[in-house]
């Protein structure tokens, strides 16, 4: 029988929203040595680069850290907007690179209010062990449409509904569940921690 997964403590509160040109970064560690990175709009080369001067030194080498998490607002793979859209590219650009080398397994994105799950990506093409994209944010407001699946190779499913991930952190395993506002779970599925 397998051991049941330890309780990470809770999560730091983010700093209220301030202006779009306004940065919150928040660095957590829990006991299954996990860091997120929580930001609310970034997306160019120098403050990818400060960022990575300034994280904590007794997080060694941030590549090695069996869950890293991106959480952010603007999505690089949008399941409602263009995919051309600015912030969009320079997320593409100036991020993705970074969520290549570290072998990212997942990423929080919002901004689209929709539910998505893209393919396992890595320089933007369907890759066995890339980042998976989640999101698109619609956890109480209205929903929108998505792309169409055949239209969007990235996307693996994408739907109009609200929702919340409920995450479990294995040391081998990522499990996520899928449940809107009613409390029904809808969709269910594991991705594997890096190696």
């Amino acid at each position: 029988m397998a051991a049941p997964a330890e309780k990470a403590p809770a999560p730091k509160p983010l700093p209220p929203p301030g202006p779009p040109e306004t940065v919150y970064l928040t660095w957590q560690r829990d006991p299954a040595r996990t860091m997120t990175v929580h930001w609310h709009t970034v997306w160019t080369e120098g403050f990818r680069d400060t960022v990575l001067e300034v994280r904590p030194a007794a997080d060694g080498d941030w590549r090695r850290v069996p869950y890293v998490v991106p959480v952010y607002h603007v999505p690089a793979y949008p399941s409602h907007r263009a995919f051309s859209g600015a912030v969009s590219a320079a997320i593409r650009a100036n991020w993705v690179p970074l969520f290549d080398e570290a072998r990212v397994r997942f990423a929080f994105e919002n901004h689209d209010h929709t539910y998505k799950v893209t393919h396992p990506l890595r320089g933007g093409e369907k890759h066995p062990a890339g980042t998976r994209y989640l999101g698109d944010g619609a956890w109480s407001v209205t929903a929108r449409e998505t792309h169409p699946l055949e239209k969007t190779p990235y996307l693996e499913r994408a739907m109009t509904r609200n929702h919340v991930f409920v995450v479990t952190l294995h040391p081998d395993r990522a499990e996520f569940v899928a449940i809107d506002p009613a409390g029904t779970e809808f969709d269910r599925f594991a991705i594997p921690a890096k190696p």
